[in-house]
């Protein structure tokens, strides 16, 4: 997945029932289930667990991190779903309301019914928050009168669970299962080995929630000043090729030294004039800005064309022996380039610059013919005999070099006394 030059999504299906299945496969697979080995495998689980309800860090940092690698989450670029959140983790202190949660469940232990085994994680819960549902407190006698029944009613149980959870995983709380007569298990919580710590005070129990965020209130403005007519025009400062552009912070202009182009780099913001989306430099030659030449639905049928043609030529490279696949040969941002320009020769398919020297060796007369045959099976010949002939940039076209003002190659490395300035400012109007 994301080879073809596509996005890729991956889904994570995930629910907290599932933690304490694989738990018990897990135990029940070793002949000690409280061996080390198997607390080993639990604590794995349990950062499985971690990483499914993580709202904060981003994915591919924690997925790396396990694997003993640093990533940078600025370069995941939002393409995870914590970092397209952009939630921030406030830690607090939970240490009381931990404590609350254990008495709550000891009182509850107290004034069990005898027929019911234990409490479970969903009921704790709910009596923490102070519930009044039959099936909640159907099972103990006076729930008012249980110690820390209520006590965390300012919770959403959204936040209950993060707390419960995380006692889990903290090891202050454990989850037994427990079979029943009709061979179905429940899973009761009881104290595990940290929740003494816990109650002396020698343990702080911590947990990461969604930090508040404040509304700002919106600055006054000032009403701006109008623009004096009679405001004389900037000066030039004299070197040659730096004409300014009201878009974008480049402008390319090509000269008469050796066919090269350069482009200036402008940093100074109030250089900037008119900044509207019209005015912003687009690259004609990017797949995604390349205007069709036949009518629909033929480029997409083109490109289907080709991606089977890639499919089957990436068979043949595999029978011998080449590890190849059909995104290596044409990727689809290629494929759709190609097929909206719909080149029948080989000099076409050249003059638009998307194929490599070594593609176009290797492939480019079989995909020109390929495109060729659908071009005359349907007839459009006529269609392409209309299309604008416009320049199109080649492989062989020089590359643009960017300069600064302060760059010494601005000074040393240039003839400026043969650049035209006449032959750019014409250009930029043209």
């Amino acid at each position: 997945a994301g080879r073809d030059g596509e996005d890729a999504d991956c889904i994570l299906f995930y629910s907290y029932k599932d933690k304490q299945v694989l738990e018990n496969m897990i135990r029940k697979a070793a002949p000690d289930p409280y061996a080390p080995s198997v607390r080993r495998k639990i604590d794995q689980l349990y950062s499985c667990v971690r990483y499914s309800e993580n709202d904060f860090e981003c994915r591919r940092t924690m997925q790396l991190e396990f694997f003993g690698e640093r990533f940078d989450r600025i370069k995941c670029n939002k393409t995870c779903d914590n970092c397209k959140k952009g939630l921030e983790a406030e830690k607090r202190d939970m240490s009381a309301e931990a404590k609350s949660i254990i008495d709550l469940l000891n009182s509850c232990l107290s004034r069990l019914s005898k027929k019911i085994g234990g409490v479970t994680m969903l009921q704790l819960a709910e009596l923490y928050r102070g519930s009044k549902t039959k099936s909640i407190i159907k099972n103990f006698t006076n729930v008012d009168a249980l110690r820390g029944y209520g006590a965390g009613s300012k919770f959403k149980k959204q936040d209950i669970e993060r707390i419960t959870h995380k006692m889990i995983f903290e090891r202050i709380l454990a989850e037994t299962s427990v079979e029943n007569n009709g061979g179905f298990t429940s899973d009761y919580v009881t104290l595990a080995e940290n929740a003494a710590s816990l109650q002396n005070g020698s343990l702080r129990f911590y947990v990461d929630f969604p930090k508040k965020s404040v509304a700002k209130k919106p600055e006054k403005t000032s009403p701006k000043k109008k623009r004096s007519s009679n405001k004389e025009p900037k000066k030039s400062s004299g070197k040659a090729g730096q004409a300014k552009t009201k878009s974008g912070n480049f402008k390319s202009s090509k000269s008469e030294n050796d066919g090269m182009q350069f482009r200036e780099r402008r940093d100074d913001p109030s250089d900037i004039g008119d900044t509207s989306p019209e005015s912003e430099m687009v690259d004609p030659f990017k797949p995604d800005n390349l205007q069709p030449v036949l009518p629909h639905p033929h480029p997409a049928k083109i490109a289907e064309r080709l991606k089977t043609l890639s499919m089957k030529w990436a068979e043949e490279e595999q029978l011998m022996g080449n590890n190849i696949f059909y995104w290596n040969i044409l990727s689809n941002e290629e494929m759709k380039a190609i097929a909206s320009q719909a080149p029948i020769t080989k000099e076409e398919i050249s003059e638009l610059g998307i194929l490599g020297d070594k593609k176009l060796e290797e492939y480019g007369a079989r995909i020109v013919k390929a495109i060729k045959l659908y071009v005359e099976k349907e007839d459009l010949e006529r269609q392409l005999s209309r299309r604008p002939a416009k320049r199109r940039r080649t492989a062989s076209e020089p590359p643009i070099i960017e300069i600064d003002d302060d760059d010494e190659d601005y000074d040393q490395g240039v003839d400026y006394s043969r650049i035209d300035l006449d032959a750019i400012a014409k250009q930029a109007r043209n």
